[in-house]
């Protein structure tokens, strides 16, 4: 695992999470899927 900024903040963490999803897909198929993902995006 990557040490990332702030690591040192918490000695011993007593999680940790990753998400990952595989697509079958071409980036530009999943474009206009992944933009509205974005902050304040997607809610009607």
């Amino acid at each position: 695992m990557q040490p990332i900024p702030g690591d040192h903040l918490k000695e011993r963490p007593f999680w940790h999470v990753d998400h990952k999803t595989l697509l079958n897909a071409s980036a530009a198929d999943i474009w206009p899927w992944l933009v509205q993902m974005g902050n304040g995006r997607a809610f009607a």
